[in-house]
Formats: structure tokens, sequence, C-alpha cells
């Protein structure tokens, strides 16, 4: 195992062996690519100075006990903020130039790494990405890729997969996802084996970057876990701070796809989305405590044979003018149980608790509480055919032992 030392310009001896022996980051490509399983290379964050961000391939690889590790340090005493304050160390940033705030007529940036053929077991740690077309691109099928404490900021993409290509065995753990105008996180094909935890993603609201979907799981992708995540947009264009309610800006928090199958989110909060906080097509899915506020929906549920349990919702659209929301939407999807869950619809904004379109039926609600003002809003809307039953439910203040309603 060897540690290998680069910095922005190289110093003294340019060997790698040392701080003070420091590559340039010139020599980051081939020493990545030359660097033997169980090897560390520390990149030294120094203030002042940013890692050009110009589509680093990746062909080598670790192994599954000793992976290849490239890991962001800061020179010693060296923080983001004043002496007593509230500090942190600093991470080295890769910055591909675009611009900000963005819009189309302005430059996309350039990419940081790319994931290229024959790579894997490689982690990245504390790590900066920042204004880039996409901060990590996957490009070919690799496996076994770690992301800790890493951040991606005003990013277009910030960790993109072509649509052909998959990743076996993916990870981010305490991640900031921050201004991203498409996605956070894109993942395509038949990738599977992914934890996305204790992550931050926050798009606020950019220009002509419509239709964001922040975690955005497409093709055939299995067995992904979100736990503990907070996912939405902080900027409240839904009071027309930014944009008018109209503008289709922060689409869906987590949308999963026809095709995905055994998505788990866990502990996890949705919030201001102009459409759903999750959006969900597939089958076998599993949404558990979570807690949702805002959007137009809190839920959209397409999928068949998915299960929400302790789900919390609050007011979609609570400060809109008009009232066209639901606190959950079923579209077709059959087999869906929904266990002890509540849901509290504000004053504006929501004319229906459950919204059901499109043949859904078999859809149960189990031990669930619904809180409403009865003159704009009702418990349930559906279309001819569409059906749900109600067991030891609370509407408002009524108690339903055994209740529900097929639509003619």
């Amino acid at each position: 195992m060897a540690n290998i030392w680069f910095r922005v310009d190289s110093v003294g001896s340019a060997d790698g062996t040392s701080e003070d022996n420091a590559y340039g980051e010139g020599s980051l490509a081939t020493q990545i690519n030359n660097a033997s399983a169980g090897d560390n290379l520390f990149i030294i964050a120094e203030k002042g100075k940013t890692y050009s961000a110009s589509t680093i391939t990746i062909t080598n690889a670790g192994t599954a006990g000793s992976p290849i590790r490239i890991i962001g340090v800061s020179e010693p005493g060296l923080y983001d903020g004043a002496a007593g304050g509230n500090q942190h160390y600093l991470k080295p940033v890769f910055d591909g130039g675009r611009d900000f705030p963005w819009n189309s007529t302005k430059a996309n940036g350039g990419e940081g790494f790319r994931l290229g053929t024959g790579a894997g077991h490689i982690h990245f740690i504390n790590l900066a990405f920042r204004n880039c077309n996409q901060g990590v691109s996957l490009k070919e099928n690799v496996n076994n890729f770690f992301f800790g404490d890493c951040d991606f900021i005003n990013c277009g993409n910030a960790f993109f997969s072509d649509s052909s290509n998959d990743c076996q065995g993916l990870t981010f753990e305490g991640c900031n996802f921050h201004k991203c105008a498409k996605e956070a996180i894109r993942l395509t094909s038949t990738t599977s084996d992914v934890l996305i935890k204790r992550c931050r993603m926050d798009m606020e609201w950019q220009e002509d970057g419509n239709i964001c979907q922040t975690i955005n799981i497409k093709g055939s992708v299995s067995n992904v876990t979100i736990d503990q995540c907070w996912i939405g947009n902080s900027v409240n264009f839904l009071n027309g701070s930014n944009s008018p309610q109209s503008s289709y800006i922060q689409g869906d928090g987590l949308v999963c796809e026809p095709g995905t199958s055994n998505v788990t989110v866990k502990n996890s909060t949705f919030y201001n989305h102009t459409d759903g906080g999750v959006d969900m097509k597939g089958s076998g899915h599993l949404l558990e405590d979570c807690r949702f506020e805002g959007g137009t929906r809190n839920v959209r549920i397409w999928a068949s044979n998915t299960t929400l349990r302790r789900i919390y919702g609050f007011s979609s659209h609570e400060l809109e003018s008009t009232n066209t929301g639901a606190m959950i939407q079923f579209n077709g999807g059959t087999g869906c149980v929904v266990y002890e869950s509540e849901f509290y619809a504000g004053k504006r904004g929501t004319s229906r608790c459950i919204h059901l379109t499109t043949g859904s039926t078999e859809v149960e609600f189990e031990l669930c509480k619904f809180t409403y003002d009865t003159d704009i809003c009702t418990l349930a809307e559906g279309s001819a055919g569409d059906e749900y039953t109600l067991t030891n439910c609370l509407d408002n203040s009524t108690f339903t032992a055994s209740g529900g309603q097929t639509f003619s």
C-alpha cells in the first residue's frame, strides 16, 4: 500500500511521496490509473486554488478488500471559516467552470471523473465537485464505487449514468447535492445494490433547470435503498417568490420508472416539489417512516405491489391559490397497501386526500388517519372502476372499522 500526494501545482521533487513533494494536478489521471489495490491518493485542498474538472477517465480497479482511495485532505489548520467560528476543514474542489447562476445560454461546464472500462472498487472521500456539467459520469459497465462526504454544487447532473451502462454496487453516504439543474443521481440499465444514505439534496430553483428530478431511477434498476435523506427545494417558488407555480421547475424528489423494482425509501424527508415528493412506477417498492411536505402530491404511485408504512404527509401547495393537489395519488397500480400513516391537508391547495385514476384497484388503507377541511377537500376522488378500502382508519374524527368505495 502506498500513499501518493497531490497539490494543484507540483512542489519539491514532484514524485508524490509526501505533502512537500506532491505531484501537480496534471499527474492525477496517470497516477490514479497506475495505482495498486490498497493505495491512498491524497488530494490536498489549498485555499484560493481549485483543481480543474477536465474529465479524468478512470480505467483502474482495486479489490473488494483493498479499494483504491481518492481522499481529499486539508493542510493543517486550514478551515473554511474564521477562527472561533463554525469551522470545517476545506475540501479540494474540482471546478468545471459552469456559470452560476446557470441557464441554457451559459457555459455547461466540464466533467470531473468518468468511470470507464475496467474501473471498480474505488472510494471517493471528502471531495467537492463544483460548476460541472457532470460531476461524475458512468459511461461503461463498472462495479463497486463508494462516495463518502462528497459535495456536488451547481452541476447539471451530479452523478450521471448513460442509459446502456450500469454499476453493480454503488454507495453515496453523507454527501451534499446542491443546485443541480437536472438530476442529483441518475441510475440506469441493470444497476443494482445501491445505497444512498444520510445525504442532503436541495436543488433550489435554477433558471432553465426545468424537470429536475433529484433521484432518477430508470431501466431495470433494482435493489436500491435510500435512507435518512433530505430531498427537496428550499426556495419556495410555490408562492411566487421566484417563479409562478405553473412553471415546472422542481419536478419529483424521487422517480422510479417502469421496469424498476425493489426500491426502498426509509427515514427520509421530501419537501417543496412542483410535482410529487415520490413518483413510483415499477413494482415491489417500499416507503417507510418518511415525511412529505408541499408539492402537488406528497406521493404518486403507479407501481403495483408497493407498500407504504408510517408515512406522514402534510399540505400539498398550502400557499397556492387553487386547490388541485392530493396527499396521495394512485395511477393504475394494483395491490398497494398503506399502513399506519397520517395525512394532513391544509386550508388551501388540497382538494382530496386520496386520488385514484386509470384503474387503481386493490388499494388498501389500514390504521391510517386523514385530517382535512371538508369545505374544500374530500377524502377520496376516483374514476369509474377505481377502488380503495379502509380498515380501522380515522376519517377526520370518524372511526371507520371497515369501509371504502368503488367509483362508478
